[in-house]
């Protein structure tokens, strides 16, 4: 798909009179591949969103895998996500988007041709190693060949490309400690938000945060959205911003929100959204992952969580985590409405309640706000055990 805009510019005519034209303006294409690779009985099938900037550059974006049987997939026959099937759900006035399918209208609902990776009609997921994937402690990348009795989630706002120190050169130093600071506490999902792409920003690490986290993070399946494309993209190149998470285990279907936004408030100048990814987990099974960057405007935040909590019934029964840098502090109204008469549990509240678990400081010496949340939906499946805030003590 291209990324349209129009610009108007005045030209002048042989009388030299100016007049307005229109002139189209294109920041690159994004193509979404969706490949099957088959092996005997089983077919692994790949998603994969790249995109390419206007010097003909490529950046993966995505890759998400898993395995279905060969019969299954001759048969038309996906796990629910992966295939999108039924009518529509949601309110209409949310707008939920995918690079899944040429549809950007999907919806999530239970069919008859839809089925989990784990059971459906006898046939089991399989999991098999493969030459062709990433490897991991777990055997092939995204599958376990092991009982798993839990996992890791993390959130982590990477502040896009800004450093503590003015010089820009400072900014590869401040990545190479967020990949050891990673590597450290290596979560089974890790959600991300303040991703950028930006042309002339990165040094030798180039204008894709992607990139270099894709680079760090080999046992990963990793989807990024951007958000919002920045203003100065016009003057000096390809500057856009949104959310990634990346999973150990298989992302069978992801898609994104698009929030409120009220352009005339200057406190809510960017777009944004909460992007949505349905991973199979071992034993428990589809778990759905939320992420969100909420705006720095008190309306737009509570208009937001108001979707996203509506936009979370699609979950049904199964189980539900939402994490992100929301912006507020825990006595806000946004905060409160995500928990109370909900079915969201504050992690950190719950198992912490004597901290204060600050995660924001920005360039103070000292955290000195909780801004940074993780949510889960009570069920049996899912129970919370443990909470921290993960620091390198590192400026």
């Amino acid at each position: 798909d291209h990324t349209p805009l129009v610009l108007t510019r005045l030209v002048l005519d042989q009388q030299g009179h100016e007049h307005p034209v229109s002139v189209p303006v294109s920041f690159g294409v994004t193509y979404n591949l969706h490949l099957a690779s088959v092996l005997n009985e089983s077919t692994t099938l790949h998603f994969l969103t790249a995109t390419q900037t206007h010097q003909e550059e490529l950046y993966v974006y995505s890759h998400t895998f898993y395995d279905v049987r060969s019969s299954d997939y001759a048969k038309g026959v996906e796990p629910c996500g992966g295939t999108i099937c039924g009518s529509k759900e949601h309110n209409k006035n949310l707008h939920v988007l995918s690079n899944l399918s040429r549809n950007k209208g999907l919806w999530l609902s239970q069919a008859s041709n839809c089925c989990s990776l784990h059971q459906c009609n006898g046939r089991s997921h399989i999991c098999q190693p493969s030459s062709n994937h990433y490897k991991n402690e777990k055997g092939t990348q995204g599958c376990s060949s092991k009982k798993l009795s839990s996992f890791s989630v993390m959130s982590y706002n990477i502040w896009n490309f800004n450093t503590y120190h003015k010089d820009s050169r400072e900014y590869p130093n401040r990545m190479y400690a967020l990949a050891g600071l990673l590597k450290q506490a290596n979560p089974d999902i890790v959600s991300f938000q303040e991703v950028r792409f930006e042309t002339p920003l990165g040094e030798n690490l180039g204008p894709s945060q992607m990139k270099y986290l894709i680079s760090q993070l080999h046992d990963y399946q990793f989807v990024y959205q951007p958000a919002q494309m920045q203003g100065n993209s016009l003057e000096q190149g390809r500057t856009e911003e949104g959310l990634a998470i990346f999973s150990k285990f298989p992302i069978i279907h992801h898609d994104y929100l698009l929030l409120f936004r009220n352009q005339s408030n200057s406190a809510d100048q960017n777009q944004r959204v909460c992007l949505h990814v349905i991973i199979e987990m071992p034993i428990v099974g589809k778990v759905h992952i939320f992420n969100t960057h909420l705006s720095l405007s008190h309306e737009a935040r509570e208009e937001s969580v108001k979707q996203i909590l509506e936009f979370m019934l699609s979950c049904g029964d199964e189980p539900a985590i939402l994490m992100g840098d929301l912006n507020a502090t825990p006595e806000e109204k946004a905060i409160r409405m995500l928990t109370e008469n909900t079915m969201l549990l504050d992690t950190w509240s719950y198992l912490r309640p004597e901290d204060f678990g600050f995660t924001f400081s920005c360039i103070e010496a000292e955290l000195s706000k909780r801004i940074d949340y993780i949510f889960l939906k009570q069920t049996e499946k899912v129970t919370p055990e443990n909470i921290e805030v993960v620091q390198d003590k590192t400026k």
